[in-house]
């Protein structure tokens, strides 16, 4: 386990799996499908990435964390339908979660169903979620339904929160991660996830 685990860290995907299904030879741990699904996520196979993690959320379907990778996999595929369904049939069990609330959200935004994403998205900010995402997400269903003040303000906010938050006043740069009060979470400003890359990419778009 420890070694698939190294392996993963250091970005050996391939060994991790093929540690990973020996192990699960012997013994199937959902940490170890969990972490062969990570691992075929990271190689962008995201068929056998879903077959492990849908082995892991039938397990336990209360592992949001799990259901949080299932549906990055089906927005990117704009399964929209599959997403909604997915998220309500959790959020019927526990409807404040920080995780699965802002999905549903993202999901009916992706199905053009803005006011309901909009309610979604308030909730979501009401529970303490991402604000950034919240934010600029809410302006895109104001713009989507004419409120273009409204849409503006929520624009305004999302800026304000970006560059109040994220960026280094004393030394440059702009911090990868936040925790959900605004602090930072992880002071290095570059690591695996490109991080300094994907922070202007997102903002030229």
């Amino acid at each position: 386990i420890q070694k698939a685990t190294h392996q993963y860290k250091m970005e050996d995907f391939s060994g991790c799996i093929n540690e990973g299904r020996a192990i699960i030879a012997k013994d199937s741990i959902s940490a170890i499908l969990g972490l062969i699904g990570n691992s075929f996520n990271r190689l962008q196979q995201s068929d056998s990435a879903l077959h492990y993690y849908n082995k892991v959320y039938t397990r336990n379907p209360a592992d949001y964390r799990t259901l949080e990778k299932i549906s990055g996999i089906f927005l990117g595929r704009k399964m929209y339908d599959t997403v909604v369904a997915m998220a309500q049939n959790y959020l019927a069990y526990d409807s404040s979660n920080v995780v699965i609330n802002p999905i549903l959200g993202l999901a009916l935004h992706g199905k053009k169903m803005y006011y309901e994403s909009y309610d979604v998205f308030e909730k979501s900010l009401e529970l303490g979620c991402d604000k950034l995402s919240g934010y600029y997400y809410q302006g895109l269903n104001k713009l989507m339904t004419g409120g273009y003040y409204a849409a503006w303000k929520w624009f305004e906010k999302a800026h304000f929160y970006a560059f109040g938050h994220f960026a280094d006043k004393e030394y440059g740069e702009w911090y990868g991660y936040l925790h959900r009060d605004g602090t930072v979470a992880q002071p290095a400003k570059g690591n695996i996830f490109k991080g300094p890359f994907h922070i202007p990419r997102m903002m030229i778009r």
